[in-house]
């Protein structure tokens, strides 16, 4: 059997959180900023220059970690799901293997029952915004013994993969 290779990146929409910690981050710098200023002017040491130059390198760098990415990379049967934050920070929020899927089912209202289930207690969603076209999700024992629930956006050759992987009882007829 040869080996299969796919991957794919998908873009995370901001959310009204990450708009937020992103306005926050703004006006915190703002606030710095001005507070430095009035305070040097007070003990007659220019430090508007320094808190500018702190306050832009670092409201820049914070205002960056709110983008991220997501890239799924599927290997025989195998998904990590890595989280890329600011195009530069990368970190493995999962691996799991297609084999120890117990459902996976499109992400539609008639599947609801599944993906709602009291019973999962982790959840893992890794898809571009909450009403993104294409979402599936698949639900298994995760490393600490939790039923968990990945939400992701497979493309056609990577469900093509993943349903070769899959249990018998799984699998698209």
């Amino acid at each position: 059997m040869a080996d299969t290779y796919i991957e794919r990146i998908v873009k995370r929409k901001p959310d009204s959180r990450q708009r937020m910690a992103r306005l926050g981050i703004v006006a915190g710098g703002f606030v710095l900023v001005v507070a430095a200023s009035i305070i040097g002017g007070m003990i007659g040491i220019p430090l508007f220059p320094i808190f500018f130059a702190l306050t832009a390198f670092f409201g820049f760098r914070f205002f960056l970690q709110q983008s991220w990415e997501f890239e799924y990379a599927v290997t025989n049967g195998e998904i990590d799901i890595d989280r890329i934050m600011g195009r530069s920070t990368r970190k493995r929020i999962l691996t799991v293997d297609c084999r120890n899927f117990d459902v996976f089912l499109p992400l539609i209202p008639e599947n609801a029952s599944e993906y709602q289930s009291k019973t999962i207690k982790t959840t893992v969603d890794a898809a571009s915004s909450s009403d993104a076209e294409g979402r599936w999700f698949a639900i298994f024992q995760g490393k600490d013994g939790q039923r968990t629930l990945l939400i992701f956006e497979p493309d056609e050759r990577m469900l093509n993969v993943i349903n070769a992987a899959l249990p018998r009882r799984l699998q698209k007829r």
